[in-house]
């Protein structure tokens, strides 16, 4: 990428896996703060627990997610198990409610069993709510539903979702920040990664 202007990426981590970014970025680490999400479904007594990641192939911030939720469930010694892993549709925007529809119909379709699904991000995790409610289930009764993101819309979702909150405001002044030290000609800034807030609410059920 050749860009002649300093600039910063936003909402963009290091820790993905994928080809570095050219400029200091300021992010999460989707990798841990998943990780983070699916140790709070097996503390509360999840086992089966599926994820609605990002594309097939995908090297940013769905395939990080991915990689955190199957390093939990290792943690926990629960065996990955393929059949709960599902993939956006490719022929459809990502992260969004329509896909997580989609790919939320399939996982009800398959007959795999799961108490639980991961979306990665509440948008997807909007399109869930609606095929779960479609096939007659309910929220967290029959299935405990968690999102990533922290949109406010998460908060009038009905039962409110629990899920991971970037910080935004912090990340775009602290994007700003940086910009203002590049354009003053400082060299070899650092990347800047901020914690998430596990937000729960009423989305899950503890298992016995």
């Amino acid at each position: 990428m050749n860009v002649n202007v300093p600039f910063v990426f936003c909402t963009v981590s290091q820790t993905m896996e994928g080809p570095r970014a050219p400029c200091p970025t300021v992010g999460i680490s989707d990798i841990a703060e998943a990780k983070r999400m699916v140790d709070y479904l097996c503390d509360m007594g999840h086992r089966r627990i599926a994820i609605i990641a990002g594309v097939e192939g995908d090297k940013a911030v769905g395939g990080g997610r991915l990689i955190g939720y199957k390093q939990s469930l290792v943690e926990h010694g629960i065996d990955v198990d393929e059949r709960l892993i599902f993939y956006m549709k490719k022929d459809i925007e990502e992260f969004t409610a329509e896909n997580g529809y989609a790919v939320t119909k399939e996982i009800i379709a398959s007959g795999a069993h799961f108490t639980a699904v991961f979306c990665v991000s509440d948008l997807t995790a909007m399109g869930a709510y609606r095929a779960i409610y479609d096939a007659g289930l309910k929220i967290p009764d029959d299935i405990s539903v968690v999102g990533f993101d922290g949109i406010e819309f998460g908060d009038y979702m009905y039962p409110r979702i629990t899920t991971m909150v970037q910080p935004r405001h912090e990340m775009a002044v602290e994007s700003v920040r940086i910009l203002l030290s590049l354009i003053s000609g400082e060299e070899g800034i650092p990347d800047t990664i901020f914690k998430t807030e596990l937000l729960t609410r009423d989305s899950v059920r503890k298992l016995n």
